[in-house]
C-alpha cells in the first residue's frame, strides 16, 4: 500500500473566528490561526455531492483532504465556520469531516472536509 503524499499538494493554516469587545459595546471578528501548517488537497465537489448538500440548505463547493486527524488535535474539535486561509482563497467549513473509506490506496487515513469557498479581493 501507498501514501496520500501525491494527493496531499498544498500547506494551509488552519483558523477559527473570535470575537473582541470594542469599546462602543460591540465586538470585532477576528480569526486566530489554530494549526499553522495543515497538509491538504483541495478539489472540487462532484455535482452528486453539491446536490445532496443543497437538498438541505447547504452549500458545498469543494472538498479538502488531508491526513491530520482535526478532531483530535484540536480542542473541540473541527467546527463549522472555522476557516483554510490560502493566499487568494478561503474555504470555509460548512460540514464536519468523515473519515473517507478508499482504504485500497493506503493504510494511512484520509479525511474529508465539506467547504464553501470565498474569493478574497
Amino acid at each position: 500500500m501507498g501514501t496520500w503524499d501525491d494527493l496531499i499538494d498544498q500547506v494551509l493554516p488552519y483558523q477559527r473566528s473570535t470575537n473582541t469587545p470594542d469599546g462602543a459595546g460591540g465586538s470585532t471578528q477576528g480569526w486566530t490561526q489554530i494549526i499553522a501548517a495543515v497538509p491538504v488537497s483541495i478539489q472540487p465537489a462532484t455535482s452528486t455531492d453539491i446536490l445532496r448538500f443543497a437538498q438541505r440548505g447547504i452549500k458545498v463547493d469543494f472538498k479538502i483532504y488531508t491526513t491530520l486527524d482535526l478532531n483530535a488535535l484540536l480542542s473541540g474539535g473541527i467546527r463549522i465556520g472555522d476557516r483554510f486561509a490560502a493566499p487568494s482563497n478561503v474555504y470555509y467549513v460548512v460540514r464536519d469531516y468523515k473519515r473517507d473509506q478508499n482504504f485500497n490506496l493506503s493504510s494511512e487515513p484520509l479525511y474529508c472536509i465539506g467547504c464553501e469557498r470565498l474569493i478574497q479581493a
